[in-house]
């Protein structure tokens, strides 16, 4: 490799000159050998392409070395070289050009994107010659090839066969030995005969077809190809990854014409992963909780769906290890003999997404769990040992309306359960738990399977240094008078001191407990409850003040049950020895859940299944959430934090009603349980996470937007007309459109649309506005700050250096990344813009390696706090305030806000449903949060975008932004004037909604809460979602549907319409229509409301003229939080 005079950062990839033909027959004749096991299954025919020594010295003879060189004509470049070392030791690197001859590569992986859009892959060892950018002559070892559709013809050439493509991505192995492997993973390719061939013969192979052929045409069937489902690291041969689970897989479907292959992926089993080798379908989560656990990440096979029209096949699996099978079985098919009788039928659902095919042209695949699932699958499992052949049958005769089933195995995992408490020190609260040893076995009665836990021996070795049923490190520590730690650990460390970037700094220690102990258990006691250790079995119980049982964990068999429900346990799982815990508790019958993030699903988590995992919810119909906390609190008067970044899994008694459990991905437990009624154990939980500063009075006024303001000339016209339509208004926020390509965010304002971005930034603000810029910290390959991130080593890599997504992503917890990315955005800041937009953060790649050492298992839901506080920190050095406009969130968040709903529907469903995800995510501690009024996806309806207005209006902050229109002006006059009404009396409540804020800032407490919030011992406020409190005495119904009025339910107390007058007894539903702005609002009587006329601006408002409104009798008193951090009192 030598630098080169064309690209001066770049060298050209010269191959050394070509020698002579040295095909020999001789060669073909030693591989005749091999005939026979060739026309056997492939379980019983692994054909090895291993270079052969004759051949090897040949190319040794021929090939003086890799030649280094400018010279030579460029047909390509270098896009990927993965320990890639050519015959003459030399090597390649990314952007290095490939010109034309011949290539001998000795190992590793070498891609090469020509001219022609064609992307050509070598696998080493692999001789081969580039003729063009068209034609590639492969003497020996394996390619890959991607075509696009306009390179149609693009070919392979090899010893016996020409591979010609019809626009697909295909596979091509040979070992100048007579026979050629060619796998296509998608589209067509022809196979053409050699002009020296004697029998000439052309034959086509479509998408999910291999076939092993010589040079006379014949062609034997490749029963299976491991690899990745792309096609990279494919292989016809024995599969060298010794952690495999499945090694082979055949059929007894011999038809000359049946040439279809299955495909063996190690470990490839997540979301979005591809079905079958025929069809582009994908498994995903059947709804958006997500693909089963014990699934993700294990071996799966992908079947051929074809193959459900035969009522006669038998498919043969070969196990290496011992582990678990499943079988994804389609529920519109009755489930046939062979799968009842050798598989137990779990709990587990999978759904399928169908792509376009022939039976349903419109289809279409979406990305993520429960979107776009079109059939659901019963998960069936049995365990299999080390050796085990296992023979599955058909779908059944007449299966033409459903799917073939899928295949999938992963390594059994040994279970250890919680047992007795041991060496336990009451004054410290230090000790250690048994875990007993167990595993899954099967049980057969009564013609069904199940597979409940047994007690197992110890497998280690040498068994001297292994315990079977280990005892591991506990601790109980005091926080405060209502709150507790638990820490577990699974392995036989010391505990560590247990910080994190979740904690708002080290959690303090409590004196407020004496403890008791007795030879049974260790009980503590404190001002408002208690918690009793239990020693044998093992068990923890929460009590209150009364000694009334609030929770506690659950021993394996409690409660006596058939249905086996989970114990307070940990797993080791055998492929990768990580273990994890289940946290089980119990539940009483009427017993609710809430919290847990902002979950767009019903307000009560009882019975549901909550993932809190974070990622772009693409919307508010759905599980996913841009901002999970795994913290929630109970109707029975406790709440709980799980200290973890790691994915966690809450099961609200789903799978057996009266139990709990927390899947934690972390290896150890660390637990925190809080006593007392929800504003009691908000409180607590923020007084170890965290709370949320006051942002500037500025942000409290109307945000206006849409997708997108792409100029300065837009920008000063909606200025102008929201001045000119007596519009309050505070921001002006400018999305995706400011650069000079849209969405390609490099920090710059567009030149050729702002001619000069301080001014115009300088003018807005003088007239009132502060500015708010969009963002994002993934970079594509065609921004031109990539290669500057890249080239600093700032991306997230996987464990191989390579990025493991499409795009980069900045890794926060990188130092020098965040510098660079601070340059950035402080340039911005330093323009005098107010606001950064902190979007997207939820997607950082799970499988990527970090420069805090860890993987994306911890890091993921970590990086969006580490992204927040980056930013909110950088606008509080510059600003001298505390504000972002963030979408994605993880615990701790709440310490920067604030934060917004994220890109609803526009629909009443995605109102209500936003509504239920604010107050959720309330709970958890975040005072401060908005939503796009109107939703986010299209044009807002006139009629949803009024109401959804009012309903932002009485928010902690209102935004009007998504598909444009978003400006009233837009509409018609009247909307204008509607628009006018509402925003107005926002700003008029302005006193009242920051003085609220303040308040519930200094305690944790929501602005936007739910009515049990207030009324916590009131029954019916529990069971109300589609209503609010905003802050302590306001009561608000937004109208949901297309009318003017709604039942309401106003609990115990006095109440008054805010905007009529009307006084209504409290304690029941009324019906109750809206005022001149479409919302219901009503004070609680005796409250004094803080108000003041409204301006254009915040900073125009008269604030000497606050005046305080008593609604109803005297009674209650009030204080009013002024801007300037002075107040008005009650009688002022």
């Amino acid at each position: 490799l030598a630098p080169s005079t064309v690209t001066p950062q770049g060298a050209d990839v010269v191959p050394a000159a070509a020698g002579a033909d040295v095909a020999s027959e001789f060669v073909c004749e030693l591989r005749e050998r091999d005939e026979s096991m060739a026309e056997r299954p492939a379980r019983r025919s692994r054909w090895r392409f291993a270079s052969l020594g004759v051949a090897a010295a040949a190319a040794t003879l021929l090939i003086a070395g890799f030649l280094r060189s400018s010279a030579g004509t460029s047909v390509g470049n270098v896009v990927d070289a993965q320990a890639v070392v050519f015959a003459n030791a030399s090597t390649a690197v990314v952007g290095d050009r490939v010109v034309a001859g011949r290539l001998e590569v000795e190992s590793g992986r070498f891609a090469m994107e020509f001219e022609n859009g064609v992307k050509f892959e070598v696998s080493g060892p692999a001789s081969c010659e580039i003729v063009s950018g068209m034609l590639v002559k492969l003497d020996s070892g394996q390619a890959t090839a991607d075509v696009p559709r306009w390179a149609r013809g693009f070919t392979v050439e090899t010893p016996d066969v020409e591979v010609i493509d019809l626009g697909t991505r295909f596979g091509v192995a040979t070992s100048n030995a007579c026979k050629t492997d060619v796998v296509v993973f998608e589209g067509l390719v022809d196979l053409k005969s050699l002009r020296s061939t004697k029998r000439p013969f052309q034959r086509r192979l479509t998408q999910g077809e291999a076939a092993r052929i010589d040079r006379d045409g014949d062609v034997q069937r490749i029963f299976q190809v491991h690899g990745e489902s792309v096609g990279n690291n494919w292989s016809t041969a024995d599969l060298p990854n010794q952690r495999a689970i499945i090694t082979a897989v055949w059929d007894n479907m011999y038809s000359t014409k049946n040439i279809s292959y299955y495909q063996v992926l190690t470990g490839g089993f997540g979301e979005d992963a591809p079905a079958y080798v025929d069809h582009p379908h994908q498994w995903n989560g059947a709804t958006g909780a997500g693909l089963p656990k014990p699934l993700l990440g294990g071996d799966y096979v992908r079947t051929i769906n074809d193959f459900r029209y035969s009522g006669e096949q038998v498919i043969h699996v070969e196990i290496a290890r011992d582990s678990t099978l499943y079988i994804l079985f389609d529920n519109r098919t009755p489930a046939p003999d062979w799968l009842k009788e050798q598989f137990a039928s779990t709990s587990l659902q999978v759904g399928l997404d169908e792509d376009a095919w022939f039976g349903n042209p419109t289809f279409s695949v979406d990305v993520g769990p429960g979107v776009s699932i079109d059939n659901v699958f019963t998960v069936w499992s049995r365990p299999c040992s080390a050796g085990d052949v296992m023979t599955l049958g058909s779908m059944g005769v007449g299966s033409e309306a459903r799917a073939m089933y899928g295949i999938f195995s992963d390594l059994g995992a040994i279970h250890f359960v919680a047992d007795s408490l041991e060496r336990f020190d009451p004054k410290t609260g230090a000790g250690e738990v048994r875990w007993n040893r167990y595993v899954r076995q099967p049980s057969l009665s009564f013609n069904k399977l199940d597979a409940p836990l047994s007690r197992a021996p110890s497998t280690e070795f040498p068994g001297t240094e292994y315990d079977r049923d280990p005892a591991l490190p506990f601790e109980v520590t005091f926080v405060s008078d209502r709150a507790v730690r638990l820490r577990f650990a699974a392995r036989a460390a010391e505990l560590g001191p247990g910080d994190s970037l979740m904690l708002d700094g080290a959690p303090p220690r409590s004196d407020a407990w004496t403890v008791e102990e007795d030879k049974d258990s260790v009980t503590y006691k404190g001002p408002h409850g208690a918690l009793r250790i239990s020693r044998k079995p093992f068990r923890l119980t929460l009590l209150d003040a009364e000694g009334r049982t609030l929770t506690e964990t659950r021993a394996l068999g409690e409660p006596a049950s058939y249905s086996a429900p989970p114990a307070l346990s940990f797993i080791r799982r055998e492929r990768d020895l990580s273990r994890c815990f289940a946290l089980a508790t119990s539940l009483t019958h009427d017993e609710g859940i809430y919290g847990c993030g902002e979950s767009f699903t019903r307000l009560n988590k009882r019975g549901q299944r909550v993932v809190e995992y974070v990622r772009d919810a693409m919307g508010a119909q759905s599980p996913r959430m841009y901002k999970p906390i795994p913290f929630y609190l109970s109707s029975g008067g406790y709440g709980v934090f799980v200290h973890t970044s790691t994915p966690t899994t809450f099961d609200f008694g789903r799978d057996f009603d009266a139990t709990n459990v927390a899947y934690v991905g972390d290896e150890t437990l660390d637990v925190f349980l809080f006593i007392g009624e929800p504003k009691e154990i908000v409180q607590e939980y923020t007084a170890i996470t965290g709370r949320s500063p006051r942002p500037p009075l500025w942000s409290f006024g109307l945000w206006m937007s849409r997708i997108t303001y792409k100029s300065e000339a837009e920008v000063r016209d909606v200025a102008q007309k929201l001045r000119e339509h007596r519009i309050p208004c505070d921001v002006i926020h400018l999305d995706t459109g400011w650069f000079e390509t849209d969405w390609r965010c490099d920090y710059q304002f567009a030149p050729s649309r702002f001619d000069d971005p301080a001014k115009m930034i300088s003018d807005l603000r003088d007239d009132g506005f502060r500015v708010c810029l969009w963002q994002l910290p993934y970079f594509t390959a065609k921004n031109p700050l990539f290669a500057e991130a890249a080239e600093a080593g700032l991306f997230v890599r996987n464990s191989g250096g390579v990025l493991p997504a499409e795009d980069g992503v900045l890794d926060f917890s990188n130092p020098e990344a965040i510098e660079w990315y601070e340059s950035k955005l402080k340039g911005l800041l330093d323009l005098g813009v107010g606001a950064i937009k902190v979007d997207f953060g939820e997607d950082a790649p799970l499988q990527g390696l970090y420069a805090s050492g860890r993987t994306g298992w911890y890091e993921r839901n970590l990086y969006p706090l580490r992204y927040n506080r980056l930013v909110s920190d950088l606008t509080q050095h510059e600003n001298d305030e505390r504000i972002i406009w963030a979408r994605s969130a993880w615990a701790g968040s709440q310490r920067y806000p604030l934060h917004w709903g994220g890109d609803a529907e526009n629909t009443y469903s995605a109102m209500a449903a936003t509504l239920r995800a604010g107050m959720s995510l309330g709970l958890c501690g975040f005072t401060y949060w908005s939503h796009d009024a109107g939703g986010f996806v299209e044009r807002a309806p006139r009629d949803l975008y009024a109401r959804w207005l009012a309903m932002a209006t009485l928010s902690s902050h209102t935004r009007c932004h998504g598909a444009p229109p978003r400006e009233p002006w837009e509409y018609d006059e009247e909307f204008v004037d509607l628009f006018r009404k509402t925003i107005e009396m926002r700003y008029e409540l302005l006193p009242y909604i920051t003085t609220q804020g303040a308040e519930a800032a200094s305690t944790g407490a929501p602005l936007v809460r739910p009515l049990f919030y207030e009324f916590p011992t009131d029954k019916t406020s529990w069971l109300v979602e589609d209503q609010y409190l905003l802050g302590k005495d306001l009561l608000v119904a937004p109208l949901l549907e297309e009318s003017m009025s709604r039942d309401v339910y106003l609990p115990p107390g006095g109440w008054i319409d805010y905007q009529t007058g009307e006084r209504y007894a409290g304690g029941g539903w009324r019906r109750l229509s809206a005022g001149e702005v479409p919302i219901v609002v009503l004070a609680r009587e005796g409250a004094v409301i803080p108000r003041v006329a409204a301006a254009l601006s915040t900073a125009a408002i008269d604030w000497d003229k606050v005046e305080l409104v008593r609604f109803g009798a005297a009674g209650a008193t009030a204080n009013t939080v002024l801007p300037d951090g002075g107040g008005v009192s009650d009688g002022q």
